[in-house]
């Protein structure tokens, strides 16, 4: 419980300062002016968009846990465990919500918890990978520019951490008992709980390798994972032409993966203070006035949460309960084993 406190007092302590950062030059009353500029169809328009991408993120989880579990899961529920998850990860500090499609999933019968954390880690993975990759690669096409340093090395170090993640990762399931003993060799010093809990997130990484057992699979998965990413960029780029900003398509990608780099800080509630200030910083860069980015991050923000609540409202049913899970409920549906070390 005092762990909980901690954690959620610093999340609304950095939410605090990246909203400062984020609107200490802002006229708040051109922001307020600059959101009412937005044309009628961008409504509709995004909407759609952010409904597709609902879909695929949806259809792109529900192909992993088919294939953990063997037990074809129905659209529909699908749709709803998603819907309450991205809700719930939007919402909750320190992406605390990712636990919630694990615990639904279960209590839904299909599979147990490790089963839906694999799939997750899977796809926490391969995001970052390939928004902080597009990240460096237009970097490199915008050596002209005047970059924040904050963006380029944190799109760096990400892509770095993101990739090393990556190797690591595909090492282990190639080399699974070395990698394990290895590991464990070095993370034993720092402490057994946090060495049990960093090996706990490699084997559901493993796990969630398993889930696509042929070459089709990972086709279609890394297929619908860049439509997702594709789709998302367009409807940024969309907004800032409804919004008649002054942005590029290659711009709206580049402000796009600057908010997935953003949004990885660990912050308050709905990501407040680090969504705002990750596009503020990043349209800055194509000369866009502070008020117009503040109206942009504020508006854009505001429209998805609403999105994510629309979507998710038919599905509460689903949780059969009157609040979240707890930590503990999610351990005692299907507590995950020790990760112990390989026999030598």
């Amino acid at each position: 419980m005092v762990k909980r406190v901690v954690q959620g007092l610093l999340g609304i302590a950095i939410s605090a300062l990246m909203l400062w950062l984020a609107l200490r030059n802002v006229d708040m009353e051109e922001a307020g002016e600059a959101m009412q500029r937005v044309a009628w169809w961008v409504y509709p328009a995004y909407f759609v968009q952010l409904t597709f991408t609902h879909l695929l993120r949806t259809l792109r989880w529900r192909l992993q846990v088919d294939r953990l579990t063997g037990k074809r899961m129905p659209l529909w529920d699908a749709l709803g465990i998603c819907a309450i998850s991205f809700a719930a990860i939007f919402l909750l500090p320190f992406r605390l919500g990712e636990f919630i499609r694990p615990y639904l999933a279960t209590r839904r019968g299909y599979g147990r918890k490790s089963v839906g954390l694999a799939a997750v880690a899977l796809e926490r993975v391969l995001d970052g990978l390939v928004m902080t990759g597009v990240l460096a690669v237009i970097l490199t096409q915008m050596r002209g520019q005047d970059i924040p340093t904050v963006i380029a090395l944190g799109g760096y170090l990400a892509l770095a951490v993101f990739g090393g993640a990556l190797v690591v990762f595909v090492a282990t399931y190639r080399w699974r008992e070395v990698s394990m003993r290895f590991w464990r060799a070095v993370l034993t010093p720092f402490g057994h709980t946090l060495a049990d809990k960093l090996l706990g997130m490699l084997a559901a990484f493993i796990e969630g390798l398993k889930s696509l057992p042929t070459v089709r699979d990972v086709l279609v998965y890394v297929g619908i994972t860049l439509l997702y990413w594709l789709i998302n960029g367009l409807g940024m780029w969309t907004l800032a032409v409804g919004m008649d900003l002054n942005v590029p398509v290659l711009g709206a990608f580049f402000v796009l993966s600057c908010l997935v780099v953003g949004i990885t800080i660990p912050a308050g509630p709905g990501n407040v203070g680090n969504f705002e200030y990750a596009i503020q910083i990043s349209l800055a860069v194509f000369g866009v006035s502070h008020a117009d980015g503040a109206a942009y991050g504020i508006w854009t923000h505001l429209f998805q949460l609403m999105h994510l609540l629309v979507m998710c409202l038919p599905f509460l049913a689903m949780l059969r309960m009157g609040h979240l899970p707890t930590e503990s409920e999610m351990n005692e549906a299907d507590p995950v084993p020790a990760v112990t070390p390989p026999a030598p």
